[in-house]
């Protein structure tokens, strides 16, 4: 195998690993995603609030954290389901090429030991040609993973900063009397 057929190779399958790590790196946004959620739903189910400052606070972070969650969700969902690596072509593909450039050589007047030479050269050249074509189109898609992974990863740290601004009024009105309520009695 050429110089260069061994770099189309390596590029081919480092973009297979590269597209493995990908893959298990969305299993940590997918708990935080999981997690913000559920710490939305619960304190938007426990707060209630009597002032219409705080009302008018606590539904606008509220729905600013629960588009950020959606946001964050579509774009792992996109980054783990949505792109298609390419793979090289079967075999028996290859074989029906070589064996029409042998007969193509052999029409053309080739002997059988030159017409051999010329189709392992242009089977090789076609092969070397489809881990650079594969290999370009799954880089390409692992760009376009990696860059949803991280949109997700952005959105899911403003969703952490507005369920963090969203939770005060549930600290207010719920945890904070049950902490002095608590404090008072070992007092």
């Amino acid at each position: 195998m050429s110089e260069i057929g061994k770099i189309y190779q390596e590029h081919y399958f480092k973009e297979f690993e590269r597209k493995n790590s990908i893959e298990t790196s969305i299993s940590i946004p997918i708990g935080i995603l999981i997690a913000l959620t559920g710490a939305l739903v619960t304190i938007i189910s426990k707060t209630t609030s009597d002032n219409i400052f705080t009302s008018i606070f606590f539904i606008s972070f509220s729905c600013i954290s629960f588009i950020a969650l959606i946001v964050s969700g579509l774009l792992i969902y996109r980054a783990n389901f949505s792109y298609d690596n390419k793979h090289l072509t079967f075999l028996i593909n290859v074989s029906s090429y070589r064996t029409s450039i042998f007969n193509d050589s052999i029409n053309y007047g080739k002997s059988i030991e030159d017409a051999n030479k010329e189709a392992d050269s242009k089977t090789l050249e076609y092969i070397y040609s489809e881990y650079a074509i594969c290999a370009s189109h799954n880089a390409e898609n692992n760009d376009k993973k990696s860059m949803d992974l991280y949109r997700a990863k952005n959105s899911l740290l403003l969703s952490l900063i507005f369920v963090s601004f969203t939770s005060a009024p549930y600290i207010c009105t719920k945890l904070l009397p049950f902490a002095l309520m608590i404090q008072g009695k070992i007092l």
